[in-house]
């Protein structure tokens, strides 16, 4: 019926023009992969940015493991994208016809189901679904909201649902996931996905045109309208694109469900697909929300299982409450856990795919496969001393935190010699706490009348750990989930991670030396490495910038009033390119200053230089005059040389006369008196 292209796809005549942009990159990244299997850590490895966060991260299917899809069911799957659902849907052994309107992107999940050959994918429209063709169950995630769109009708919801019925086969489901008009991150002034603007959806999209999504209760009703009565409702968190819980809608029922679901979720919003507006604690008002009783019709996303009759989605979906998945991890480490009622109360089983004991490197992981026990319940720690700290109730907090370090010091034993085998081992005479204390976050410590339980000692190490890092490490964690809320605190909004996490170790009397935060983010780096597959480098450049970072780099607590959004967001995008284009002209202008340092440097030297030259030649002439001096006073020299010897000589004539006329005298002396006598004798004769 339909032409094969190279990649594999069978070419109809239907298109949908749908594009996000990212669909040549993914599919080149497609191409290039080896393993391109459900939950693949290579895929995982290629992750970047939203658009291949999307497309490969293992959660993408978490949405449908609730569910009971059996080996060899007739599985539908209407806008399958890139084939992240696809994949996983015939890994189970179904038989799968994909459609895709987008060729490119129905190319893209050919190859993501290379080696299938259970599964087609159509580039087509619903009117290429093979006339007669039955479904036990039809699959449509992200797709309904664009019916509005593509079918050119204001009923095109009511005819996309209708067709899709006439496709079920008897007692076949169709599984629907999709945002809630009203869920808690569009309340909170989060971007609609589709339409990136604030509360459009909360108005009704009385202001736009587009796609549009429903509340619980319209989708409910439009279900109902168009011949799907029996509906059984999940609820994904943070949403269906990335779930990490999802939620039965008898949980929120049962006495003690707003404690519980609180418990579970802890992160009721996400932002990874756009910037946050924190507008107020989304934990916060999710808890007060749910103590409404309006948690059903304020969760971000719906998952409903509908069908013709109650027995038909009850065969479908399992009897668990909820489900639970870990956060982005190598394919080993990855748990599902489920909550369950036994009969005895709440329930938690760990249905991992495997019991073997996993480790890697110096890092072993719990095993717990197939393990039931009570789940714990009461108030998390974390959640209270937040609490405490927004009421900026220090004295609260440190008795909640002396609590808690009180609680590590009763395990606590002193070590007397290193171990090198792991990064978290204590040095010589440090306090050391048993090896499955490494993630001791307060998060992971319920109070319950007075008691503090430790609920979940997942990850262990080869040999006790330090209590100073583990200790410091779960406040660092705490004062960062501070920050990033967005949360006024004591500490004042400058404060970094850092400050913070030394702020909360004073008030919780823990002992912090001054190499504990750079060891500690050594060993975090090495940890976050051997869980996840990230660059350790990565890693470390990561958490160095966390820790300087402050509650007032976060999103501003600021209300984006309706009037104005246009302009504020134009603004806004106006003021981040005047901000990047500051940047770069900041970097001209330190460029510039440089060169003119090095100008003035150069100029500075010629001056030196030229000085130097005046100096030297004046040393020359100088020199030149001394030596014409020297010729002269040589000269005068051998000419007084000269004359001393002639007054030498005319000196010893002298000396020689002088002698002479001194023997003369001398004679003359001696013979004085006689011719003084002769004399005298002369004259006295007579005349």
């Amino acid at each position: 019926m339909w032409a094969s292209d190279a990649f594999g796809v069978l070419s109809a005549t239907g298109r949908v023009p749908y594009a996000d942009g990212a669909e040549d990159l993914i599919l080149n990244e497609l191409l290039e992969a080896v393993d391109r299997s459900d939950g693949s850590d290579e895929l995982a490895a290629r992750v970047r940015d939203w658009p291949t966060l999307y497309h490969f991260s293992p959660k993408r299917s978490n949405l449908l493991r609730p569910l009971g899809i059996k080996p060899g069911m007739r599985v539908l799957e209407v806008g399958c994208g890139m084939g992240a659902i696809t994949r996983w849907l015939g890994e189970r052994n179904t038989q799968v016809l994909a459609i895709e309107g987008n060729v490119t992107r129905a190319r893209a999940a050919a190859v993501r189901c290379e080696g299938l050959p259970n599964v087609e994918v159509v580039a087509g429209t619903l009117d290429d679904i093979p006339s007669g063709a039955a479904f036990d169950v039809i699959v449509v995630v992200g797709v309904l909201e664009y019916a509005t769109v593509f079918l050119d009708a204001e009923d095109g919801p009511r005819q996309f649902l209708g067709t899709l019925r006439l496709h079920l086969a008897d007692g076949g489901v169709l599984v629907l996931a999709i945002e809630n008009q009203l869920g808690l991150k569009y309340l909170l002034g989060y971007a609609e996905d589709h339409l990136a603007l604030p509360w459009v959806g909360v108005e009704g999209y009385a202001r736009t045109a587009g796609p549009r999504t429903w509340s619980r209760k319209a989708l409910g009703d439009l279900l109902r309208g168009t011949g799907l009565p029996a509906q059984r409702w999940l609820y994904p968190f943070p949403d269906y694109k990335l779930p990490s819980v999802i939620i039965d809608e008898s949980l929120y029922r049962r006495p003690g469900g707003v404690t519980s679901i609180d418990q579970l979720v802890r992160s009721p919003v996400s932002a990874e697909a756009g910037p946050p507006h924190l507008l107020c604690d989304a934990r916060l008002a999710h808890r007060q929300l749910l103590t409404a009783g309006l948690g059903p019709d304020v969760a971000n996303s719906f998952l409903v299982v509908a069908g013709r009759e109650a027995e038909d989605v009850s065969a479908i979906v399992k009897s668990d409450l909820a489900w639970l998945f870990g956060d982005a991890r190598r394919r080993q480490w990855r748990r599902r856990r489920v909550i369950a009622d036994t009969g005895g109360g709440l329930q938690v089983a760990d249905r991992s795919d495997t019991s073997e004991a996993r480790s890697l490197g110096w890092l072993t992981q719990s095993n717990e496969a197939g393990l039931e026990r009570p789940l714990v319940t009461g108030d998390p720690l974390d959640i209270l001393i937040l609490e405490a700290i927004r009421k900026r109730d220090l004295a609260d907090v440190s008795k909640l935190l002396v609590m808690w370090r009180t609680e590590l010091e009763t395990h606590a034993q002193p070590v007397e010699t290193a171990d090198p085998s792991h990064p978290f081992a204590p040095r010589p005479g440090a306090m050391a706490l048993p090896e499955d204390y490494l993630d001791v976050l307060p998060s992971n410590f319920i109070l319950n009348d007075g008691t503090l339980a430790f609920i979940d000692r997942e990850w262990l190490a080869p040999t006790p750990v330090c209590a100073e890092l583990v200790g410091v490490r779960a406040l660092w964690y705490l004062a960062r989930e501070l920050v990033e809320v967005g949360e006024p605190h004591p500490w004042g909004s400058l404060a970094t991670v850092d400050e913070i996490c030394l702020a909360l170790c004073t008030l919780a009397g823990l002992r912090v030396t001054t190499d504990t935060l750079p060891r500690l983010r050594r060993a975090e780096a090495e940890l976050q490495h051997l869980v996840s597959g990230a660059d350790v480098e990565m890693l470390a450049e990561s958490l160095e910038a966390m820790a300087r970072r402050r509650t007032v780099d976060v999103s501003p607590r600021a209300l984006p009033f309706t009037a104005l959004r246009a302009s504020v967001d134009a603004a806004r995008r106006e003021t981040e390119a005047s901000q990047a284009r500051i940047i770069e002209l900041e970097e001209e202008i330190r460029g510039l200053a440089a060169l003119r340092n090095e100008a003035d440097a150069a100029k500075e030297l010629r001056l030196m230089v030229d000085e130097l030259d005046g100096r030297a030649a004046s040393a020359e002439r100088s020199l030149s005059l001394s030596q014409a001096e020297i010729s002269t006073l040589q000269g005068q020299l051998i000419e007084t040389q000269s004359n001393a010897a002639a007054l030498g000589d005319e000196v010893s004539r002298l000396t020689r006369e002088v002698e002479a006329w001194q023997n003369r005298m001398a004679n003359i002396e001696r013979r004085f008196p006689v011719r003084l006598y002769r004399l005298a004798k002369r004259l006295a004769r007579p005349s």
